[in-house]
């Protein structure tokens, strides 16, 4: 990975690497744009839902 910034990271993929149409996981790009948390996050207590805007709202445990 090409990293362009490592505070809110941003990374992309080296230009070698782009030699077909399918790039590996592990050189895709990577965007954040906030910072990392300070604790890993708890998968057991974690949740995302989806409302506002939308015909039917969702949260995925």
């Amino acid at each position: 990975m090409r990293i362009m910034t490592e505070n809110q990271l941003s990374a992309e993929t080296p230009i070698g690497r782009l030699h077909t149409w399918i790039t590996d996981n592990k050189v895709f790009f990577k965007r954040n744009q906030r910072l990392f948390p300070k604790r890993p996050v708890d998968v057991d207590t974690w949740s995302l839902s989806i409302d506002g805007l939308v015909k039917k709202p969702l949260t995925f445990p």
